[in-house]
C-alpha cells in the first residue's frame, strides 16, 4: 500500500527499516515528529521508505495487525491531506509502505504460524530482529521457521548480534540457511553498541549484506539520513555497491513479485536480486 498520489518512478534511496508510526513505540509520538522525519528523508535523497514499528518485543507490546494497520492507514491519510499545502509538496515525492519489525520470541513464532505478520511492502520479507544474546543455533531455528511459513527473513541489524560480533562466520551461516542481512547506518561508523567499524565493512566485504537501512527513530539521535552512507558506501566500495545496498535490492523486496516466493540460495547478497 503506498500514498494514494505518491510517484511510482521516483529514484532515490529504500530505506527499508524505519520508524515512523507516531505513538505505537520508540519511535516519533506524534504525527509532526513523523512529518519532520519524512521531510529530512527527502532532503537527503530517500524516496521510498517502510514503516517498521516494532512487534512482539517485550518492550512493546504490539501485537496486534489490525491495529498497526489502522495506524498505518491514518498517517497516510494525514500525510495525503499534508501533501497539499506547500509546505509539505515533497510528501506526494514519498512512497511509504508497511512492514514491521519483528522481534524473534514466542509470541512472533505463533503469530508467524498463524499468518499474522507483516511482510515488507507487497512482497514477503519479513524484518527479522534477533535477541542479541540469541545463540546460532535457536536464530538459524528461527530463520527455517520464517521460511516454513512462506516467507523469507531479512535480518535487521544483524551487526547487533554478539555471535555474529565476535565471528562474521554466524553470519554466513544465517546467509547459507536462507536469511538475508541488514546494517545500521550509523554502524558504519561504528557509532554505537561501540561496534568496531572493521566488523561491519567485513560483512559488506564478505558479500553478506543485503540492505543498508536508518532505523530511524527521530530527526537527532537516530535520524532517517541515507546520504551520509551513500558517500562513505560509493568511496569505500564503488558507486555499484553503494546503489545495490541502499537502493535495488530494497526496491526489489518490496515487490510482490520479488525472488522471496523463489528459492533463497538464487539471491545474491550483493547482486540486485531482481
Amino acid at each position: 500500500m503506498t500514498h494514494p498520489r505518491q510517484q511510482t518512478d521516483a529514484v532515490g534511496f529504500v530505506d527499508l527499516h524505519a520508524h515512523l508510526l507516531p505513538g505505537v513505540d520508540d519511535g516519533p509520538a506524534t504525527l509532526e515528529e513523523s512529518v519532520a522525519m519524512l521531510a529530512m528523508a527527502h532532503r537527503g535523497g530517500t524516496r521510498a521508505m517502510a514503516a517498521t514499528p516494532h512487534m512482539f518485543s517485550p518492550h512493546w507490546l504490539n501485537e496486534d495487525v489490525l491495529a498497526i494497520r489502522d495506524a498505518y492507514a491514518r498517517l497516510v491519510e494525514s500525510l495525503g491531506r499534508l501533501g497539499e499545502y506547500a509546505e509539505h509538496a515533497f510528501l506526494p515525492e514519498l512512497t511509504l509502505h508497511l512492514g514491521a519489525e519483528n522481534y524473534v520470541s514466542e509470541e512472533f513464532l505463533c503469530a508467524l504460524r498463524a499468518g499474522r505478520v507483516l511482510p515488507l511492502g507487497e512482497g514477503r520479507w519479513l524484518l527479522v530482529e534477533l535477541p542479541p544474546e540469541l545463540p546460532l543455533a535457536a536464530a538459524l531455528g528461527a530463520v527455517d521457521q520464517v521460511l516454513d511459513a512462506g516467507f523469507l527473513p531479512l535480518v535487521a541489524h544483524v551487526e547487533r548480534v554478539r555471535g555474529v560480533r565476535r565471528d562474521p562466520s554466524g553470519a554466513a551461516a544465517l546467509v547459507e540457511r536462507g536469511a538475508r542481512l541488514q546494517v545500521n547506518v550509523q554502524s558504519l561508523d561504528g557509532w554505537r553498541y561501540a561496534l568496531p567499524r572493521r566488523t561491519v565493512d567485513a560483512l559488506l566485504e564478505g558479500g553478506l549484506v543485503s540492505v543498508v537501512a536508518s532505523d530511524a527513530h527521530d530527526c537527532a539521535g537516530r535520524p532517517p539520513t541515507l546520504e551520509r552512507a551513500w558517500e562513505r558506501l560509493a568511496r569505500t566500495f564503488s558507486p555499484a555497491d553503494a546503489r545495490r545496498w541502499l537502493h535495488a535490492n530494497a526496491a526489489a523486496m518490496l515487490q510482490p513479485e520479488s525472488p522471496a516466493q523463489g528459492t533463497p540460495s538464487s539471491l545474491e547478497p550483493t547482486a540486485d536480486i531482481t
